[in-house]
């Protein structure tokens, strides 16, 4: 484990980051080229590697109200070939101002977190 002075520890051991405050973020890695990777109620900051290729995360098919999700493109590979797209699974994603079944991280570095409110999957990104 790893502590810095602003009270974060690393969690390797659990794939998780421990906060100061007593709060604890599952961290999930995946570079699965070719096959989707569908999120699950106990993932919540997703990083991702697609040095292999391109490849898809679909959200949760039913998921609850309030759920949200930090997906990052940690290895920078996602402007060179290796597109991220990301699939509301039947719910809509909703960024700057426009919805679609569909989300594709092509920027370096580029991440994006969501929340979903019932109805859409609520998004917001940056690079």
């Amino acid at each position: 484990m790893s502590t810095w002075k602003n009270g974060i520890d690393l969690q390797p051991s659990i794939g998780s980051v421990l906060f100061g405050t007593g709060m604890i973020v599952p961290v999930l890695s995946t570079n699965t080229a070719g096959a989707p990777y569908t999120l699950d109620g106990g993932d919540y900051f997703v990083t991702t590697d697609s040095t292999g290729g391109a490849f898809q995360i679909n959200m949760p098919a039913a998921p609850a109200t309030g759920q949200q999700y930090i997906i990052y493109d940690g290895a920078g590979q996602a402007a060179i070939g290796g597109a991220i797209t990301i699939s509301g699974n039947g719910n809509n994603i909703v960024c700057e101002g426009s919805s679609a079944a569909t989300y594709v991280m092509n920027g370096a570095y580029e991440s994006i977190s969501m929340v979903y409110n019932g109805t859409l999957w609520l998004a917001r990104y940056s690079i």
